[in-house]
């Protein structure tokens, strides 16, 4: 609501913030890297000054008007450069491997060129790794995770509530196969593997696939303050095609 205000968060903080398995993540991971591209660029300019969405707009034209080569000829990235160490190790933090999930996302960090390629080249080469071994049948989940592991590498993504009854969604983005339908109804969530044919996507076939997840329920008052919390823990389940499971009741 008010994008000024994350000029007063230092590094330090953000850091932290950033690398937390507890963040409350709105959407999926790709909204973390929008939050610290508009928190450099008001770093940056301490006199801009405009409403939310034209800032965000603006932060991004920002990166992609910097000078795109050196003498050299070669690509230049923001983080690459001098200005960038103050905010380099927040963006360490990012788990960018759940950030190249949709098309759109990808086409933004490329050409926004702020992370380095040999940041992305190497997160492609695990994720393309990781996709023939579930391809193959080779790799059909997690098994044993340890909950280090799993704050470590999950995937945050979240979803606002603003009224009870029923409430359905997927989020976007290929997840490896699978298309997770989440269900809230009657105080309890569910997650469905779905192997219907309306999303028009790639789907795995294999009869069972592995997941962990962790699911944390939280309401806030009208001051933003924290009055309700329920978690699940870190739970893993194995799922079948179109097979629905429970992961938390409130």
């Amino acid at each position: 609501d008010n994008p000024a205000r994350l000029r007063d968060i230092p590094a330090s903080l953000m850091s932290e913030l950033i690398g937390s398995p507890h963040l409350f993540v709105m959407q999926t991971e790709f909204s973390v890297y929008v939050l610290l591209r508009l928190w450099v660029y008001l770093s940056l300019h301490p006199a801009a000054e405009s409403d939310p969405r034209e800032i965000v707009n603006e932060s991004q034209k920002y990166f992609r008007t910097l000078v795109p080569t050196n003498a050299e000829g070669k690509t230049e990235y923001f983080l690459d450069s001098e200005r960038a160490k103050p905010f380099l190790n927040v963006f360490r933090n990012l788990r960018i491997a759940h950030m190249i999930n949709h098309h759109l996302d990808l086409e933004i960090l490329v050409s926004d060129r702020l992370i380095p390629e040999s940041w992305l080249s190497s997160v492609f080469y695990s994720r393309w790794m990781s996709l023939l071994r579930i391809d193959s049948g080779m790799d059909k989940g997690p098994s044993d995770l340890s909950e280090e592991t799993f704050n470590r590498e999950s995937y945050r993504c979240g979803r606002i509530l603003q009224s009870d009854g029923q409430h359905m969604w997927r989020w976007t983005g290929f997840n490896s196969g699978l298309d997770l339908i989440v269900t809230y109804e009657h105080y309890k969530l569910s997650l469905k593997r779905s192997s219907l044919n309306d999303l028009e996507a790639l789907l795995s076939s294999h009869t069972s696939r592995k997941i962990a997840y962790r699911v944390t329920v939280l309401s806030l008052n009208d001051q933003k303050q924290r009055i309700y919390e329920e978690t699940s823990g870190v739970k893993q389940v194995t799922l079948g095609l179109s097979e629905t499971v429970d992961v938390l009741m409130l």
